[in-house]
């Protein structure tokens, strides 16, 4: 009997330390190298050209001058995705179908209200898509800017993605941008505990943006 009692004293503790290890573990996201400086990284049909870390692995895909894009994923819980396709060119072409107001009934007459933007129904859209697509997604601050030289939108937001025990805490953010003939889309997203070491080249590489006509 003592030495079942020692046996105890001694395996149920390690236990308990083993499955809070694992534990700790699980809940952590994936560690992520510092990223090198940047360097200039252009799409094979020079549809986007864009500052990268030097360490990161650039994958694209192109359909045909209609759509290309660009991902980088430096680890597991992170990607960094920038995309032109031509349905800018049909969005701008349906936005000058009409005025930028229309009316809504009121007391003498009709109140004008003010339309959204091609470029804003756009931006809407990408929303629309990514609250389908991840768990407790929600938005931000929106910000107009510049990219590529042209007026886009950058919004900010947060959602969870499926852990070993739980969830874990995403961060991350959008850009929509409209072009003569094509719409530019940005989203990069990360885990919240590498948000620090991420997103100043996530935001690096937004600023750095450049679309190109494509061959």
């Amino acid at each position: 009997m003592p030495g079942l009692a020692l046996y105890r004293a001694v395996w149920i503790p390690s236990a308990l330390a083993l499955v809070g290890a694992i534990f700790v573990f699980a809940t952590q996201p994936a560690s992520v190298a510092k990223p090198a400086p940047l360097q200039t990284y252009s799409t094979s049909d020079k549809a986007i050209t864009l500052r990268c870390p030097g360490n990161w692995t650039p994958h694209e895909t192109s359909l045909h001058a209609v759509l290309t894009e660009l991902r980088f994923q430096p680890n597991e819980t992170s990607q960094f995705s920038a995309s032109a396709d031509l349905q800018g060119s049909l969005m701008a072409d349906i936005g000058r179908g009409g005025g930028g107001m229309e009316g809504l009934p009121g007391m003498g007459g009709t109140l004008p209200v003010k339309r959204k933007s091609p470029l804003e129904k756009l931006h809407d859209q990408q929303g629309q898509s990514l609250e389908k697509q991840f768990d407790n997604y929600a938005e931000g601050e929106t910000v107009k800017t510049q990219v590529s030289s042209v007026d886009a939108i950058i919004t900010s937001f947060t959602y969870q993605e499926p852990a070993m025990f739980g969830k874990r805490d995403q961060v991350g953010k959008r850009v929509t941008a409209l072009l003569n003939d094509r719409r530019l889309s940005v989203i990069y997203h990360c885990a919240k505990a590498n948000q620090a070491a991420l997103e100043p080249s996530f935001d690096a590489m937004i600023a750095s943006l450049h679309v190109g006509q494509g061959e």
